[in-house]
């Protein structure tokens, strides 16, 4: 019969080992690198979703209110924006109490530091407001850029319909 010798394994790894080990490597690389290129592309999702959200709720509270439009108003370091009544002196509340006011980097928008936001359509205007129809307020199709380094998103509202609809600008 014939036995081996019973040998004291070496402290190295294998070959096997070794290439399992890398093939696990590259793969969780693969994975990740294009989720963390995409974490722009997230907050601007989450920039675009909330300024089309307030500016379908300025059109809808104008709807049901007329007398009391409301209007969007960006502010004017492209940081944020409130939505205000429609002589722009006095912010709206949320149901809590509290302005409603979004800041990039701070409340519900803290994750979003360093987002800005401008409009393209008519820049020297920093507001957009809707009549009793909800019918955009503006000459042009109004127009939006959110932009998160040299990524940006488009947030264009139908100048008849007043619908705002998201769209991705993918360089500056």
């Amino acid at each position: 019969m014939n036995v081996r010798p019973h040998h004291a394994r070496g402290r190295g790894f294998s070959l096997v080992e070794l290439t399992v080990t890398v093939a696990v490597l590259v793969t969780v690389a693969m994975v990740m690198v294009p989720l963390v290129g995409r974490e722009s592309g997230s907050r601007l999702t989450a920039a675009a979703s909330m300024l089309r959200d307030d500016l379908e709720q300025a059109r809808h509270r104008t709807v049901v209110d007329p007398g009391t439009p409301i209007a969007l108003i960006l502010d004017a370091d492209g940081g944020g924006w409130m939505l205000a009544n429609d002589d722009r002196t006095r912010p709206i509340l949320r149901a809590d109490g509290r302005p409603w006011r979004v800041r990039f980097g701070t409340d519900v928008a803290a994750a979003l530091e360093g987002v800005q936001v401008r409009r393209l359509d008519a820049p020297a205007t920093s507001s957009l407001s809707f009549d009793a129809e909800g019918v955009a307020r503006a000459d042009d199709t109004p127009r939006f850029e959110i932009a998160d380094g040299d990524q940006a998103w488009i947030v264009r509202i139908g100048l008849v319909t007043g619908v705002a609809r998201t769209t991705v600008r993918t360089s500056l």
